[in-house]
């Protein structure tokens, strides 16, 4: 892996995504780049317009550059963060709306981090629909990063019977050798708690050739209940789900369900379109 992108809000910078996404590069020995996304629409109509710097000078006595003054100072946080996390690193300012400035960059990127609040309008949940509607056009992997981290002791990969889910372990795995020594969960849920078919020994099969531990656990119930038991339940875990556009994960970030797990357990969630 190479090209990493944190899609940040230029005017509220979040320390915590950051530090995830610098822990990230540092592991995968990869770039970051900061987008720092501008709501220009909104800035355009506001009483107080932003006047850009140039060549960074500002005008004496233009209070309308308080807002760039605080988008420079969060572009020099998050470089000093990243040479101080030993991590290379460089920047770039959307241009247009954060939806596209963001899908547009995900096309030549190998993964994107962003978070689960990151929102241009009045908050409406978590995720945000910011979130969610560049979930369903994003053009890459993404990572939607906890408040909090320590460290990443455990896998769980999810599996609901579709493709989808199969092709998030394959990109997650290729994505990331560096986890291969880590302990692995293979969670299915299903009505009736039980799984025979002949899925299961192929996903333990490819699972094997790539890690060292792993185990299955077939759990009873609704997948979003019952994940969230699951998770509830461990420390440390980066879950690997399947494409957002369909199944159970796009019912799941439509739900409180993402909302429970995103605010009450610090957990990376890995999301990929097939």
């Amino acid at each position: 892996m190479e090209k990493l992108i944190v899609a940040l809000d230029a005017l509220n910078y979040k320390p915590s995504v950051v530090k995830f996404a610098c822990y990230i590069a540092r592991l995968t020995n990869s770039s970051l780049t900061g987008l720092f996304l501008e709501d220009h629409l909104a800035l355009a109509g506001s009483a107080k317009p932003v006047r850009w710097m140039e060549m960074g000078q500002e005008h004496p006595g233009d209070e309308s550059l308080s807002e760039s003054h605080a988008i420079l100072r969060n572009i020099e946080v998050f470089q000093n963060t990243c040479i101080r996390e030993g991590v290379r690193s460089g920047f770039t300012r959307g241009e247009s709306y954060p939806a596209v400035d963001l899908v547009s960059a995900s096309l030549f990127a190998d993964l994107v981090l962003l978070d689960a609040t990151l929102t241009f309008s009045e908050f409406d949940g978590v995720p945000s629909g910011f979130v969610r509607d560049v979930m369903s056009r994003i053009k890459c992997p993404v990572i939607v990063t906890p408040e909090s981290f320590d460290a990443v002791d455990e896998i769980v990969f999810t599996y609901d019977g579709h493709d989808s889910s199969v092709f998030a372990m394959k990109q997650f795995t290729y994505l990331f050798p560096e986890f291969s020594d880590k302990k692995v969960s293979l969670i299915h849920v299903n009505k009736d708690g039980e799984w025979q078919g002949d899925d299961r020994q192929m996903c333990q099969k490819w699972l094997s050739e790539h890690f060292s531990a792993i185990g299955i656990q077939v759990l009873r119930g609704h997948t979003e209940d019952r994940l969230f038991d699951f998770l509830f339940k461990r420390k440390n875990v980066f879950l690997v789900m399947g494409s957002y556009r369909r199944n159970s994960l796009s019912r799941f970030f439509r739900h409180s369900h993402a909302d429970l797990i995103l605010n009450t357990i610090p957990v990376p969630v890995f999301i990929t379109h097939s």
